[in-house]
């Protein structure tokens, strides 16, 4: 099932940057991104991979929107929203 992106961005209460239309179909990693997928930065020893993710959009505090090549959604606590997601796409998620 996919959402957009500006839907996923009311229901985790995110600030959007981007194409709120880009549908999203499944969760990744930094590393593993792809298209219609959304990754989460939050940790800061992960940043390096944001600049090279191939994810359809990156969930990320606002420190960080400035950095970001793809669609984003904005939230002091990109964590808080993690855990919802695979209510949403429960049988997709990857890692590395």
């Amino acid at each position: 099932m996919a959402y957009h992106l500006a839907e996923l961005a009311e229901r985790f209460g995110c600030e959007l940057h981007g194409d709120g239309d880009i549908e999203i179909t499944s969760v990744c990693t930094l590393q593993s991104g792809k298209t219609g997928a959304i990754t989460f930065l939050a940790n800061r020893k992960y940043h390096r991979h944001l600049a090279t993710t191939s994810a359809a959009a990156a969930i990320q505090k606002p420190e960080d929107a400035d950095q970001c090549p793809v669609a984003a959604l904005v939230h002091e606590n990109p964590y808080a929203c993690s855990p919802g997601l695979p209510s949403y796409y429960p049988m997709i998620i990857t890692s590395n």
